[in-house]
């Protein structure tokens, strides 16, 4: 029979093991805090004066760097000091904790903490104490500034970045880095906005295979950005790379599809669908893009739409500016081009008024970007942009891949500034207001020349008004009924203030504030003559009524009297036009 295996013992700690385990632990733990105790004032001190100077991430970085070389000859100076080699640096401080614990407990054990050297104590750690709690007070700062920390209202109060005008003036012009002029460019946040259906994701398609292939888009120049490396990295064979464009959709499937109809080759586009991030917030998800931008080498963020990345916006005009502001502040500001592509309202506006939602959708964007049809050419599109870099209308048809300005379908040789073809349940109602004349017709009238129903006859006149070929006067009450007329039949010239709207408006609070506005900026002098204007007397002036009751700044100046009668005279009556677009200069 073989023998049986010995039993095997179990070792079971008793009391005695576990305090000595215990105590062992605790003599570790006492040597870790001992080590980083006298680091932690200097460090919150260094943190909180780097915190009130509220310097930028990278000068945060060289402020670190800064304290470390001070750091480090203090540690050096100390070691020399004590006779070790540097090569034991990263051991040193350790040395002088652990030696200080061993001198203190025996002081303890032969007669009373009384007995230890702190001076002694004191001057060996005091180098390591001000050069290292500098350097992790620096490194702390830095890392909270490149993390997006964020000060409080005090503290910003205090660093307020502010500059003088007369040199902002005289400093030369920042250059700008466009993708399209005017349009859409980095360090700018442009609002694309068409009604549903028109092709904004086919127009933004265009945009991309242009930058891609360098060529024009509406007939403006594509441009697509390159990293720029510094000297050093130059002179060591670094070379500029392209940057991509970070398209946050919308879309499923399709995307890929219409991709490859554009022929977009990898490495131009990084995706980022909205159902892989349904549950995320608009807060969140513009961190995560600033992050992912810069990590992934990319240049602009197309934010494809409002509705389905940012829905708030289109609540209230706080909510708008927050979440635009947001973007601006998060992804424009340190270099980002922002792209959000918007929508229009069903019953559309000229000068930025067709955009759904509240107006600060247009007013916390740089670059306005609106698409129209083009009548008698379903693949041409009319842009409009308008806003801070200045108004551009281009009107291009798609050609392949590309948008391009002058060119007309295959076999079509209609003249360019041929009418449109007129709908054919419209063209009884057009007839009526063509025999009409220049004079026009009331809308009464012409219901009962064509016999429609009168809420026929206002569907057919609003889109007569979107072809562009008639225009209405009136606001339709007893005392001023509608009258339509053909826009090509050039009216009469009357001044602004024979047409009632016009009047009415000028008594509106919209125009106090907006002339309240223009008097501020001449701060007390004509803006023609630079005379002082008497209190009541300044008048503000219509440069041009091409925006009337929409009017930009730079469409009104305050003019003392005399100068306004001057103006007038020099301009002569220019022809207003009630209900119409008014060109400038006329």
């Amino acid at each position: 029979m073989a023998a049986s295996a010995a039993p095997r013992r179990t070792h079971r700690e008793g009391p005695g093991e576990r305090l000595v385990e215990a105590v062992v632990l605790a003599g570790v733990a006492l040597l870790a805090v001992a080590s980083v105790l006298p680091l932690l004032p200097v460090a919150a001190l260094a943190f909180l004066v780097l915190y009130a100077l509220r310097t930028r991430p990278r000068l945060a970085w060289a402020l670190a760097l800064l304290c470390a070389v001070p750091a480090l000859v203090a540690i050096l100076v100390a070691h020399a000091t004590r006779g070790t080699a540097p090569v034991d640096v990263a051991m040193g401080y350790v040395d002088v904790q652990l030696a200080a614990a061993v001198g203190l407990t025996r002081a303890w054990q032969s007669g009373g903490a009384e007995a230890f050297d702190w001076r002694a104590y004191g001057l060996a750690v005091g180098p390591y104490t001000a050069a290292g709690g500098s350097l992790l007070g620096a490194l702390a700062f830095a890392f909270r500034s490149s993390h997006g920390g964020s000060l409080s209202d005090e503290m910003k109060d205090k660093s307020l970045p502010f500059r003088d005008a007369g040199d902002m003036a005289q400093a030369p012009a920042r250059p700008m880095s466009w993708a399209v002029p005017n349009t859409v460019g980095r360090g700018v946040v442009s609002l694309l906005s068409a009604p549903p259906g028109l092709g904004k994701g086919w127009w933004t398609w265009g945009m991309l295979r242009a930058m891609q292939d360098g060529d024009e888009f509406f007939g403006l120049p594509v441009a697509r950005p390159h990293t720029s490396p510094g000297p050093l990295a130059r002179r060591l064979g670094a070379t500029p790379k392209p940057l991509k464009v970070l398209w946050l959709t919308e879309e499923g499937p399709s995307f890929g599809e219409t991709a490859k109809r554009f022929g977009i080759a990898p490495g131009l586009v990084t995706v980022l669908q909205r159902q892989d991030v349904a549950a995320t917030e608009w807060p969140e998800i513009v961190a995560l893009v600033r992050r992912e931008a810069w990590r992934r080498g990319c240049a602009y963020v197309v934010i494809d739409t409002v509705r389905a990345w940012c829905p708030q916006a289109e609540q209230s005009n706080d909510q708008a500016a927050a979440a635009f502001n947001l973007a601006r502040k998060e992804l424009a500001a340190p270099g980002l081009g922002v792209l959000f592509v918007h929508h229009d309202r069903k019953g559309g506006g000229e000068y930025g008024e067709g955009v759904a939602g509240p107006n600060n959708l247009v007013g916390s964007t740089d670059v306005l970007i609106e698409l129209r049809r083009v009548t008698g050419d379903p693949t041409a599109r009319r842009m409009r942009v308008s806003r801070r870099f200045g108004d551009q209308d281009v009107t291009a048809r798609l050609d392949g891949v590309r948008y391009v300005v002058g060119t007309t379908p295959a076999g079509d040789q209609a003249d360019e500034e041929a009418p449109p073809a007129v709908p054919a349940h419209l063209q009884a109602t057009l007839e009526a207001i063509r025999r009409a004349g220049p004079s026009g017709i009331l809308r009464k009238d012409v219901q009962t020349a064509t016999g429609a129903a009168w809420a026929t006859l206002s569907r057919q006149c609003r889109e007569l008004r979107e072809l562009g070929l008639i225009a209405e006067t009136g606001t339709g009450s007893k005392s001023d009924p509608l009258r339509c007329r053909l826009t090509d039949a050039p009216p009469a010239t009357v001044p602004p203030t024979a047409d009632p709207e016009y009047v009415r408006y000028l008594n509106s609070n919209a125009w106090a504030t907006k002339r309240a506005e223009i008097l501020d900026r001449a701060d007390g002098a004509c803006e023609a003559c630079g005379d002082e204007l008497e209190s009541g007397a300044a008048e503000v002036h219509h440069l041009t009524y091409a925006r009337v009751f929409r009017e930009l700044p730079e469409d009104l100046i305050a003019l003392c009297p005399g100068c306004h009668r001057r103006a007038h005279s020099q301009e002569g009556a220019r022809p207003y036009r009630p209900g119409a677009p008014n060109l400038p200069g006329g």
